[in-house]
């Protein structure tokens, strides 16, 4: 949390530079790579361990920090690789805690890992935050599918009390939660034009949360709009 919430502050303006005097130290490039590289190293220790949510949502702020304010290209691209890194872990995360869910032995324990994917799955759409800053009109088709995906992942893991008060949800969960509705403004219109020009994308996301619904086993669809 200490991490955290350094790294979200500002703190007061410095010599005039745009980087204020929390972030002044990302002018340093040696900084920047060294903090890159104890980021991919920390992920790549946990990419099968969904239950290290928070740790990976403190590095997912990190990254951000890094792509927001580099000074360099080579740091801004680092940053998006690790972006697409983060997504890939919570993607697997989801896919593992969804056979966890259903192979749970009794209604607490598929509780408690329907909450553990809605944290996976708030974490995995903030990575989206690449797609909100391109001027492309939409997604490409494999951003497009994993984005549905995590929306389907979302809205099967709210409970009923939290769809309609978000008030009802922990802390930690409601901030997530906002800034992700915050993001999914964003989105909006490139959401629209992808629903039309990247339908493909729809159908392989449906199959993607449908149980045995791969290979040959996969459905296929009419136009979805």
């Amino acid at each position: 949390m200490l991490v955290t919430e350094l790294a979200l502050g500002v703190g007061p303006a410095g010599d005039g530079h745009a980087l204020r005097a929390t972030h002044w130290v990302f002018r340093n490039q040696s900084f920047c790579r060294k903090l890159a590289a104890s980021i991919r190293t920390r992920l790549q220790a946990v990419a099968t361990n969904w239950r290290e949510g928070q740790i990976v949502e403190c590095l997912v702020i990190l990254v951000q920090r890094l792509w927001f304010v580099g000074q360099t290209v080579e740091v801004i691209k680092e940053a998006q690789e690790l972006m697409l890194l983060v997504r890939n872990i919570t993607n697997n995360w989801i896919r593992l805690l969804r056979r966890e869910i259903s192979n749970a032995i009794n209604l607490e324990t598929a509780q408690t890992r329907s909450r553990d994917s809605l944290h996976a799955a708030l974490l995995w759409r903030k990575t989206f935050v690449l797609e909100a800053a391109s001027s492309d009109p939409g997604f490409e088709h494999a951003a497009f599918a994993c984005f549905l995906e995590c929306a389907f992942t979302i809205k099967d893991n709210l409970s009923l009390s939290e769809k309609g008060d978000m008030n009802t949800m922990p802390a930690a969960l409601r901030r997530l939660y906002v800034g992700d509705l915050k993001l999914l403004q964003s989105l909006e219109p490139r959401i629209r034009w992808s629903l039309q020009n990247v339908q493909m994308a729809v159908s392989a996301a449906v199959n993607s949360v449908w149980t045995d619904a791969v290979g040959p086993s996969a459905r296929s669809f009419s136009r979805w709009t």
